[in-house]
């Protein structure tokens, strides 16, 4: 295992949550990480999926807060994409 948090965190993403969740169509990118404050942005499928707060809870914390013992948290970034934004901005314009 890595000895860098970030690149550690990285690898669990990559290796054992991700592979998880695109079975179901989604994934999780790495966002940031501050005053031992994981956050993640869901993508693909999970983006807009109304259990993300529940796949947060049941697999993503469990698994990266076991490993990396010094986290204090794991959060969803739930800002809103400005690709989304700007996409919205274009239909409301028709």
């Amino acid at each position: 295992m890595k000895t860098n948090r970030k690149e550690q965190i990285l690898e669990i993403i990559e290796f054992e949550i991700n592979p998880i969740l695109k079975e179901h169509g989604g994934q999780i990118a790495f966002k940031s990480l501050a005053n031992e404050i994981l956050t993640v942005e869901m993508k693909g499928q999970c983006a807009y999926c109304a259990s993300a707060g529940f796949t947060l809870e049941s697999i993503i914390k469990p698994v990266i807060t076991r490993k990396v013992k010094t986290l204090k948290d794991v959060r969803l970034d739930d800002s809103t994409d400005s690709d989304m934004i700007d996409f919205a901005l274009k239909i409301l314009k028709k």
